[in-house]
C-alpha cells in the first residue's frame, strides 16, 4: 500500500514540474482556467502573466479549456505579430505530432488569410492581413461539424467538416515571426444563447 501512495505521490509530482506545461486565468473568477503546453523548443514560447504568451520563431503552444475532453468550444485573443510574417491557427488537432495531422489551418500572415482542410485550400480572405504591431482579435467558434474563424469584424470562414472536434487550439508563428496573444478566452460553446 505505501508503495502505491508513493508512486502515485511520484506521479504527481512529475507532472506539476513539466516545464512544458502552462495554465491562464487561474486568478480570474469571470473566466475559464485554460492549461496548456509548449510545443518546439523550451525557450520558443514564453508565458506572460496570467493571460498572455509570446511566441518565438519555430515555437507553439496549444492550449486547452482546463477540464479537459471539451470539444464544443469557443477561444478568443489578441493576436499580435512582432516581427516576420505570421501565425498558423491549428483547430480539430491534437499536440502531439500537430503537423502530421488533418486539421483545419488558418494561415493569418502578412500576405493575407487561408484556411485549410487538411492540404487543401478552403477559403481566403487576401484582405484579412496581419499587419506588424496592430493587435487582431481572432474568434474560432468549434461547433459539431461547425467551424468559424473571424478577425475583428470579417469572417474568413464558416463552413462545416468531417474533421473530428478536438480539445486542442495550437498557435504556431510562422518562419522568422514573433507574435503575442493576450486577453485569451476559451469557453464552452454548449452554454452559450
Amino acid at each position: 500500500m505505501k508503495k502505491i501512495i508513493l508512486a502515485a505521490v511520484i506521479v504527481v509530482f512529475a507532472a506539476a514540474c513539466n516545464p512544458r506545461q502552462f495554465y491562464l486565468n487561474l486568478a480570474n473568477p469571470n473566466a475559464d482556467p485554460i492549461s496548456g503546453l509548449t510545443l518546439g523548443p523550451l525557450q520558443s514560447a514564453k508565458i506572460i502573466g496570467e493571460n498572455a504568451a509570446e511566441i518565438y520563431e519555430g515555437g507553439a503552444i496549444a492550449a486547452r479549456l482546463d477540464a479537459g475532453g471539451l470539444t464544443q468550444l469557443g477561444a478568443e485573443f489578441n493576436l499580435t505579430l512582432l516581427r516576420g510574417e505570421g501565425a498558423k491557427i491549428y483547430i480539430r488537432n491534437a499536440a502531439d505530432g500537430y503537423q502530421r495531422r488533418k486539421s483545419i489551418v488558418f494561415d493569418y500572415s502578412t500576405e493575407g488569410s487561408i484556411v485549410y482542410e487538411g492540404d487543401k485550400p478552403i477559403a481566403e480572405a487576401d484582405s484579412v492581413k496581419a499587419r506588424l504591431n496592430e493587435e487582431a482579435r481572432v474568434k474560432i467558434e468549434n461547433y459539431g461539424k461547425i467551424v468559424k474563424i473571424t478577425v475583428d469584424c470579417d469572417t474568413v470562414f464558416y463552413g462545416k467538416t468531417e474533421i473530428p472536434a478536438t480539445e486542442y487550439l495550437i498557435i504556431e508563428s510562422l518562419k522568422k515571426s514573433r507574435l503575442r496573444a493576450t486577453a485569451i478566452k476559451f469557453y464552452d460553446l454548449r452554454n452559450e444563447p
